[in-house]
């Protein structure tokens, strides 16, 4: 390891160490006592390992000698060989986003990264200084975690006891593996640790000999290597006449030193005639591929892959021009797309099945820390490529929430035709060089929000497919081209102190509400906003603003616990009464205008719209009255008409916006209803107002109910025609014999049909006297008959006998049907009675 210290006298160290206890080597080693847990923290920031004993001696010393004054130490810790190693020589998001990563395992949020990197830009840093600045502002869990790793590492330079251990600790190897159980340390498992500091320094004894095998070029036949640098260029067989991958599924290859490190080209498809190459690689943390294939796509498989944390695709070539990086077991620190030409068709970035999985902060998946992925980061430079492709690919499992974009390089533009990432919530472009991405596919309906802060390049964002786009003074002063989902809630929120003019937000389209907010800030923060007829044009999602259908714009004060004052300069904006601003009773007590066109009204007003209930007959129109409380502005309202029991066939529905000029209290909406010929209830449909530009709908009053009253007369008596045939007795009237054996047939046929009750009387029927009733089908007699289209009953003659009914209900439409009365026990009365 090249640690920032000079070289002393090692042995005398050592012998000071081994007459001490734990609590002497941190308080009474030197006199300087009070600075050795200042001395911990910068090797964590800086290094993230422990101090040696020697060095936590030597710089607690140099600090007490200059009173605590940290310039010197880093100095020298920001600008040593270790740190340059571990940190690059990248710009500052991408340096604090390694600092974050180091000291607390995850990237750094959008604000920590936007506040930073501004620190870095005005002078406020350096990037020799973020390390520990970032360190010093730890709060909460953060704060928890370096606490623990605080303690680990006072515990370990303690317990590096022996001259052979303060020996073992020395070099790159030993310090890559202290990192490594140092990256471990987290919130919860200080004692699990602390428990494994011994075993640590254990294995850096026993496994300090071994030298450190350097640059491995690989072969075409099959290799098993360790290295720290591995060199798998494309060769050629052994007859030299066909090129012949280095890199082969068969290969081993172990990394040694920490940041082992793999060049590798694919130049064609491997000896078996595949174009997937799938090695096995151990603790090879960086890996730069180059795709070279001139006959087809090719893809580095890191299925077999353990401790990858670097993936940088660093040029395509070649007439297939597509490269995959698939089957990746863990989220890498970095993805990298680097020197690519206009021809290159499709890189796909593929994690492994389930490497994207939930994971779960120990409570309901419903609660904070449950999440889909960490943040994916992925740097463009110099590149050019139709369809840029990250995730599990076609395993549709579960999903990046959050990817980094991050531009860099002389090309202006790079270009994405089309970045595709599936069900991606929240999207970060950053960086100095322009970018241009066409489409952002699969994530239509769950990407929550772009964030822009930290770009200082030009953003072109062909898609509409954002509604709420996070930017500060640096990202808008670029001239970001965004366009917003035109959602009618898409919001521009900028963040912290800035100057905007109407330049800046020329290319910001489809905009209904400007928000400031002041992030982690604490003293004021202020927006001076110049506005101007062309931006407000641009935020007018129809393009149509006039003095008679108005655009309204909502300026509002966002999130942030510190005072926020706007400066709203519309000396540009030209004609009164086109554009209204929103702004809050409480958020206009902070804002200062700038108006001298007379084009803002300081207090708006605030409506509460409500629709009543209507009566309407069916086949009228129904006229539904909207009313506002307060009409000193324009405004207008969505109305819908629902179903309810009323439906299409009883209504023509209406979906539209009510536009109310200022002055109006009413508009009233007509709807016509639909007559038929039916006798039936009364039926109802529902009219809902909603989504007011200005006000608030009453929640008592945002829906009406219509009801269409039925005007069709129900059916009353019906004239019946019957017609009676075969009415003749075979037997002669009066006689008292029985007669023949022969039916009397009486035929009766219902000519009507309409299907409703009626009666046939016959009179002067005796006492005693039988009519048996037979069914016109069966032939067969029976008293009372069920037909196909009613029921036939006989009523029993009373105690005078001289009247019975024929009663049929249920009768079907059903023209032509008949029934038949066989008059057999008449007892001669037939010839004397009537049919009526």
């Amino acid at each position: 390891m090249s640690e920032a210290k000079p070289q002393t006298d090692l042995n005398v160290l050592i012998m000071q160490i081994l007459s001490l206890e734990l609590e002497p080597i941190r308080s009474n080693l030197m006199a300087a006592n009070q600075y050795y847990d200042t001395v911990q923290q910068i090797y964590i920031a800086y290094y993230g390992r422990p101090a040696d004993p020697e060095g936590l001696a030597y710089w607690a010393d140099r600090l007490d000698k200059v009173n605590g004054n940290l310039a010197e130490i880093i100095d020298a810790f920001g600008n040593s060989a270790e740190a340059i190693e571990l940190y690059g020589s990248e710009g500052a998001a991408a340096r604090i986003n390694k600092v974050y990563m180091q000291l607390f395992g995850r990237e750094a949020d959008a604000e920590g990264l936007a506040f930073y990197t501004k620190q870095i830009e005005n002078g406020t840093i350096t990037l020799a200084s973020v390390m520990l600045d970032v360190l010093n502002g730890a709060q909460n869990e953060d704060k928890a975690i370096l606490n623990n790793k605080e303690a680990i590492a006072h515990a370990f330079t303690a317990h590096l006891n022996e001259a052979k251990e303060v020996g073992a600790y020395a070099g790159n190897a030993a310090a890559n593996a202290v990192r490594d159980f140092m990256s471990g340390v987290g919130k919860d498992n200080l004692n699990e640790k602390q428990l494994n500091i011994d075993p640590v320094i254990v294995k850096l004894v026993g496994g300090n000999a071994a030298p450190t095998p350097g640059i491995v070029t690989l072969t075409a036949d099959t290799d098993s290597l360790t290295g720290t640098y591995f060199k798998a260029p494309v060769g050629y067989t052994p007859g030299g006449n066909d090129r012949v991958n280095t890199l082969q599924d068969e290969d081993t290859l172990i990394g040694t030193g920490g940041n082992a490190t793999l060049d590798v080209t694919l130049g064609t498809p491997n000896d078996n005639g595949a174009s997937i190459v799938t090695p096995k690689m151990v603790d090879v943390r960086t890996i730069n591929a180059e795709f070279s294939s001139s006959v087809s796509s090719m893809e580095l498989n890191l299925q077999d892959a353990q401790g990858v944390q670097y993936v940088n695709v660093n040029r395509i070539s070649g007439a297939g021009n597509s490269a995959t990086i698939g089957d990746m077991k863990s989220i890498p620190l970095n993805m990298t797309l680097n020197n690519t030409s206009a021809s290159t068709n499709t890189v796909t970035f593929d994690f492994a099945a389930h490497t994207l999985d939930k994971k779960s902060n120990g409570t309901d998946p419903a609660a904070a820390g449950f999440s889909d992925g960490d943040v994916g980061s992925i740097t463009i430079n110099n590149a050019d490529v139709d369809r840029l492709v990250i995730g599990e690919v076609d395993k549709g499992l579960n999903f990046l929430e959050k990817l980094r974009v991050d531009s860099a390089g002389s090309m202006s533009p790079n270009v994405v035709g089309a970045l595709n990432v599936q069900n991606l919530e929240k999207l970060y472009v950053s960086g100095s060089s322009n970018l241009t991405i066409g489409d952002l596919v699969g994530m239509d309906s769950t990407l929550q929000y772009l964030d822009v802060r930290g770009m200082t390049g030009k953003l072109t964002l062909s898609d509409a497919a954002v509604d709420l786009i996070k930017a500060d003074e640096d990202s808008l002063n670029a001239g970001q081209v965004i366009d917003g989902k035109d959602s009618a809630t898409d919001v521009l929120e900028i963040f912290d102190t800035a100057n905007v003019s109407a330049a800046d937000l020329a290319g910001i389209k489809n905009i209904n509400e400007i928000k400031f907010s002041s992030g982690n800030q604490t003293e004021e923060q202020v927006l001076t906003l110049v506005l101007s007829d062309a931006v407000l044009d641009g935020f007018n999602t129809a393009g149509t603003a006039s003095q008679a259908t108005p655009e309204s714009i909502n300026i509002s004060l966002g999130a942030g616990s510190a005072p926020k004052k706007v400066v709203l300069d519309l000396t540009d904006v030209t004609t009164p009464g086109q554009f209204i601003f929103n702004v809050s009773d409480a958020d206009f007590a902070n804002f200062t205008v700038i108006d001298p066109n007379h084009v803002f009204r300081a207090a708006l007003s605030n409506p509460t719209f409500s629709i009543a209930d209507v009566t309407v007959e069916e086949g009228g129109t129904a006229v539904v009255t909207i009313t506002r409380d307060d009409a000193t502005d324009a405004a207008s309202i969505t109305v819908q008409t629902a179903d309810g029991t009323a439906t299409a066939a009883d209504y023509t529905g209406v979906g539209t916006a009510v536009a109310f000029a200022a002055g109006e209290l009413t508009k009233t909406v007509s709807i016509s209803t639909i007559e038929d010929a039916i006798d039936e209830a009364n039926e109802t449909f529902t009219v809902a107002i909603s989504n007011p530009t200005i006000g608030t709908v009453s929640a008592t009053a945002a829906t009406a109910t219509v009801t269409i009253t039925d005007n069709d007369l129900p059916p009353g008596p019906i004239a019946r025609t019957v017609t009676v045939t075969n009415g003749t007795d075979d037997a002669a009237a009066g006689s008292n014999t029985s007669e023949n054996a022969d039916p009397d047939l009486v035929t009766f046929v219902i000519a009507d049909g309409i299907g409703a009750d009626f009666t046939y009387t016959i009179s002067n029927f005796a006492a005693g006297d039988k009519i048996d009733f037979e069914d016109g089908f069966g032939g067969v007699s029976v008293t009372n008959v069920d037909f196909s289209d009613g029921t036939v009953q006989l009523s029993a003659a009373d105690a005078s006998g001289n009247i019975a009914t024929i009663v049929l209900t249920g009768v079907a439409v059903e023209d032509g049907a008949t029934f038949i009365v066989d008059a057999t026990t008449f007892n001669n009365t037939f010839g004397a009675g009537s049919l009526i």
